[in-house]
């Protein structure tokens, strides 16, 4: 059992690791698209996240300790009171990455809706995609918008403090490879990022904070995706599997 916890620990250390190694890729990719690759700015700020690489991956592991530890209490019967706290200020620390996703996953689903509609009505479909196969609108909506979602406040539900919604949930089952399949989507958000501005002074973020930031975003959205989502999967099953053998 303790070297199952030590592995279990291990890997999240791992994984917060490599969300902070693909955060500083996402913001100095995101960054020379807008300013262009060969910016002396942008050699700057790459020499600057080399410098500072050893230290950002070395409190990473320390974080993603941290991560598990929070992650497994979320997942005791009954969850600890001071979990509702600290999802409370991790909600606002992932918010802006995620509403972000959840907002451009609504205005996706908005405009893919009206093409399936106009698709099924000229009896088209995707070039080489079985007919039924098409991506539907319900599907992006629990891709785009309830993973989002869900991500930013699973650990209320864990916890004991789930409230009423009408976003779409993803299911226990195929959490985990819908999970994966926004990962990318992510990356793409924190790329683009990069050129936001203060509402105040009209200067853009900086690159630094913007890498520290997403390293969180990026790591723990690992952690969850591939430790605590398939421990609600194997959660649920066997919670499933017991309802069939009481019924029976």
């Amino acid at each position: 059992m303790q070297r199952s916890a030590a592995r279990d620990y291990a890997l999240a250390a791992a994984l917060v690791a490599a969300g902070t190694g693909l955060a500083m890729l996402c913001v100095y990719v995101g960054t020379g698209l807008l300013d262009g690759f060969g910016d002396r700015d942008l050699s700057r700020l790459g020499s600057r996240l080399r410098r500072y690489a050893p230290i950002a991956l070395a409190g990473a592991l320390v974080a993603g300790v941290l991560l598990h530890g929070y992650h497994a209490r979320l997942l005791a019967r009954p969850a600890p009171a001071w979990t509702v706290l600290v999802s409370i200020q991790r909600a606002f620390a992932h918010f802006p990455a995620f509403g972000m996703l959840a907002l451009l996953g609504f205005v996706l689903a908005f405009v893919w809706g009206p093409l399936l509609w106009i698709a099924a009505l000229l009896r088209l479909r995707p070039r080489g995609v079985p007919v039924g196969e098409a991506p539907s609108l319900q599907a992006l909506l629990v891709i785009g918008v309830g993973v989002p979602i869900w991500f930013l406040t699973f650990p209320f539900d864990a916890a004991g403090a789930e409230g009423e919604s009408d976003f779409p949930k993803p299911s226990p089952v195929l959490l985990q490879g819908q999970m994966l399949w926004l990962l990318p989507w992510l990356l793409a958000a924190v790329a683009l990022l990069s050129g936001a501005e203060s509402g105040d002074t009209g200067e853009r973020v900086a690159p630094g904070w913007l890498a520290l930031a997403a390293s969180y975003w990026i790591g723990d959205y690992l952690v969850v995706a591939l430790q605590t989502a398939p421990a609600l999967r194997a959660r649920w099953m066997a919670e499933r599997w017991r309802e069939v053998a009481g019924d029976a």
